[in-house]
């Protein structure tokens, strides 16, 4: 139909403008923003769903669970997963230094639902919503996943749903550990994070050069105040 001209032509003209209005949220500091999405890959038996959460500060991936659904619950697996990955003695409320700021995902039914509404309310952080047709403000959870694409799910074939939950255990171990990143000054996820809560400031260029430009960075000092200051967004 393409080749004789039979085809329809997009009317642009009724298409909704949506522009973001404000900019992603922007860290230095781990466990304050976290990003969630989900992919999908193909198993002999079946589509396998891929759900995955970022830490924005460290760039440390904390959830990669693979399931053969994606519904609320599946989303919600992964962020336990995630809670777990961090505080295995439990949450510390009372800790001045836990700030676990935000929660960052698009606009998709499983995210929206008030399922995962109610969790993210009993868990404490606010959620932080994409501007539509807007896939830069959820970039970081992004990019880790064409990562978890180019390195293991496009290159491998795998029978089973255990067969892949169990490549995926291995991949998320050795990007933590092994694979260094220039915006970290390439230290691995691990390191950054151990490096912070040793009290040696890390460097998150990136990060760092967008809340600079913004005066929204204040060096660590030795009390470990806060040491950089959350943009506003919606």
């Amino acid at each position: 139909m393409k080749d004789n001209g039979l085809t329809v032509p997009r009317n642009t003209a009724l298409r909704a403008r949506r522009e973001p209005k404000t900019r992603k949220p922007v860290t230095v500091m781990p466990d304050t923003v976290r990003g969630t999405d989900m992919t999908r890959t193909r198993t002999a038996q079946g589509w396998a769903y891929v759900h995955v959460v970022l830490d924005w500060g460290s760039k440390k991936l904390l959830a990669p669970e693979a399931s053969p659904t994606s519904r609320s619950s599946d989303w919600i697996r992964a962020m336990d997963k995630a809670v777990d990955m961090q505080f295995p003695c439990g949450i510390d409320c009372s800790d001045p230094y836990l700030l676990i700021l935000s929660i960052v995902s698009d606009n998709g039914c499983q995210p929206t639902s008030k399922a995962f509404a109610e969790y993210e309310k009993a868990l404490g952080p606010g959620h932080v919503f994409t501007s539509y047709c807007n896939p830069k403000g959820d970039a970081d959870t992004e990019r880790v996943i064409r990562t978890i694409k180019e390195d293991l799910l496009w290159i491998n074939e795998f029978k089973t749903l255990d067969e892949l939950k169990e490549a995926l255990g291995k991949w998320q171990h050795d990007y933590n550990h092994v694979f260094p990143h220039s915006s970290l000054e390439y230290c691995t996820p691990v390191e950054y994070e151990e490096r912070w809560n040793c009290g040696t400031e890390p460097q998150n260029t990136r990060a760092k050069k967008i809340l600079r430009k913004e005066s929204l960075f204040e060096p660590m000092n030795q009390n470990r105040e806060l040491c950089n200051v959350m943009p506003p967004f919606e």
